[in-house]
């Protein structure tokens, strides 16, 4: 059975990948804070209430970094939004470390839910399959 197909993990799936995704992006933010005239960037939050109601039940899987796997029907990955700071620096850069740090905190925390939820999951299917 191809446990991927259930739409319960294609939505941990899709969750994984904005996690990741968002992490590159704020990891980016960092990397970025002594750049002139670099903007602050964050994903546009997902509701992922509405896509899973949307879906019907059918999520798709989104690719969301070049180097993942395609998969039928991959969508495009998510968007990016420049950040409006009302602390910007004398070079014109709007990164504020103190925010990319709680961003980064949230996001990992985001992250130990879902995987959390993921391994609950997957042991309710291996106490249904068991022969117990």
């Amino acid at each position: 059975m191809d446990f991927s197909k259930l739409p319960l993990f294609s939505l941990v799936k899709q969750k994984m990948a904005y996690i990741d995704e968002r992490h590159a992006v704020l990891a980016e933010n960092i990397a970025n804070a002594d750049t002139p005239k670099y903007k602050a960037k964050d994903l546009k939050s997902v509701d992922f209430g509405k896509l899973v109601k949307a879906s019907g039940g059918r999520l798709q899987m989104t690719a969301t970094n070049p180097r993942h796997i395609q998969s039928a029907g991959a969508g495009s990955e998510f968007a990016t939004e420049t950040l409006k700071s009302w602390d910007t620096s004398p070079n014109g850069n709007s990164v504020v470390l103190e925010e990319q740090a709680q961003k980064m905190q949230a996001n990992a925390g985001d992250y130990q839910a879902v995987t959390s939820t993921y391994a609950k999951m997957a042991d309710l299917i291996r106490t249904v399959v068991s022969d117990k």
